[in-house]
């Protein structure tokens, strides 16, 4: 009598509700932009290098922009290393070129910049000088230790404006490549003069003694900085040649953006 005086259960229906897809957030692009004395650097974003790729009349130079939107796209967190940078004239606003990295540090921590500038900026440095900033920008990145950017044979001017600003030359045959490095890190001094002051703050407290203290926590501020020092230069690979794939790749770049640049500059005689 008990048993059929109970309720039964309501049977649960074994069909599930169907789950509403999330809505994808729209990818927002903060712009990077650098200043130096000529010129004002800045990254483009998908859409803008769609917009590029719409003015295109070549199909080479339009499907080139379209992948590199797509690249942008799917890299979006890391897009700044796969996008073009379009290059300003600060005295005039006028765009004067494009350049960009040939993408994220390999695993030797090292990309290539690729740089162009149209015809009339000849002769004023600006390809040295926006090749220096994107070096500045990658090596403050924490996996990028190396920054290299293959130059003309016999452009003796590049050469000269790449030295000055800190670049080394590297021969390979008919291809010479300057390389930017990150600069050395001097931890040891800086971890030596923490354990100095810590030994001195505890030896005062707890024993009234400073001297020994003070030898034994400089002692541990060194080893320990020297450690991260070590560490850091094992991180960097001696460049002892060229990889082709790298080589392939800059050259593919540079053709892209010196055909985006013909073209440009035939549509403003037009």
């Amino acid at each position: 009598m008990n048993k059929e005086a109970k309720r039964k259960k309501p049977e649960r229906s074994s069909k599930r509700k169907a789950k509403t897809p999330k809505k994808e957030k729209p990818v927002v692009y903060t712009p990077i932009r650098l200043y130096t004395l000529h010129l004002t650097i800045e990254t483009l974003s998908a859409g803008e290098l769609e917009n590029i790729a719409v003015r295109c009349t070549s199909p080479v130079q339009r499907d080139a922009f379209i992948q590199c939107a797509e690249l942008v796209r799917v890299n979006s967190r890391n897009y700044a290393w796969y996008t073009q940078w379009v290059m300003r004239d600060n005295s005039t606003g006028d765009i004067c070129g494009f350049c960009g990295f040939t993408g994220l540090p390999n695993a030797d921590l090292e990309t290539f910049v690729v740089c162009s500038v149209k015809g009339q900026f000849f002769g004023r440095g600006l390809e040295s000088e926006a090749v220096a900033a994107l070096s500045e920008w990658a090596l403050g990145r924490d996996n990028c230790y190396f920054v290299g950017v293959q130059v003309a044979l016999e452009d003796e001017q590049t050469y000269d404006h790449l030295e000055l600003y800190g670049f080394r030359r590297d021969d390979y045959g008919d291809i010479i490549i300057y390389r930017a490095e990150r600069k050395y890190t001097k931890m040891f001094l800086w971890y030596a003069v923490f354990g100095a002051v810590v030994g001195i703050a505890l030896g005062a407290a707890v024993s009234g003694q400073i001297l020994a203290p003070l030898l034994f926590g400089a002692f541990c501020g060194l080893v320990a900085g020297f450690i991260l020092d070590w560490s850091d230069r094992k991180r960097r690979v001696p460049k002892t040649g060229l990889k082709a794939e790298n080589n392939a790749k800059i050259e593919e770049d540079n053709a892209k953006i010196q055909a985006v640049l013909e073209e440009e500059t035939v549509a403003e005689e037009e």
